[in-house]
């Protein structure tokens, strides 16, 4: 009897490319292949990489925050600007409604209207936004026709950090604000 021969299997080409399929020991083949299956087995991150990561983090903070406190002192400038406004434009509209001299009084402090001395309204200045008047405080009176009395336009300035806002009050009533840095 003659033993029975068996044919050798051919041996498969080797493949270069990146393939996901286990060889015999159950690793996967290829360079890309082996770097994937190995950042899906990790489970955190080193020290050196959390140092490194927190150090970017802190370097772009520290260039954004001075552009973020520029911001933030126009916006709070702006919305003292806005109350100032607010107070002659109810002064104005006091005046008119009731047909008597309304008085607008501006400090740091407080923003009053006034009609005989009478307090009909009252909100926080400029100090409550940590702004600063740079002029000194005025009082504005409106006449029952709602014109401003005096010779002169009023002009206040409220300042915080670099923000300079203008707020200019003519002979008429109207209000304008002006932005500019400093």
């Amino acid at each position: 009897m003659t033993k029975k021969q068996y044919a050798r299997p051919r041996r498969a080409r080797q493949d270069h490319r990146v393939t996901m399929c286990p060889n015999a020991s159950g690793r996967y083949r290829g360079g890309n292949a082996s770097l994937l299956l190995w950042a899906m087995q990790r489970r955190g991150h080193t020290l050196i990489e959390l140092v490194i990561v927190l150090a970017l983090l802190g370097i772009l903070l520290g260039l954004a925050a001075p552009r973020l406190t520029a911001s933030l002192d126009g916006i709070h400038a702006g919305q003292s600007a806005a109350r100032i406004a607010l107070a002659h434009g109810r002064a104005r509209a006091t005046a008119l409604g009731e047909q008597r001299v309304a008085r607008v009084r501006v400090t740091g402090d407080a923003l009053v209207v006034l009609v005989n001395d009478s307090v009909r309204w009252r909100v926080p200045g400029p100090a409550m936004d940590g702004a600063a008047l740079a002029t000194e405080p005025e009082e504005t009176d409106y006449a029952p026709n709602g014109l401003a009395m005096g010779a002169a336009n009023a002009r206040y300035v409220v300042t915080r950090g670099l923000a300079r806002v203008e707020i200019f009050v003519s002979r008429l009533g109207r209000v304008r604000i002006v932005r500019s840095a400093a």
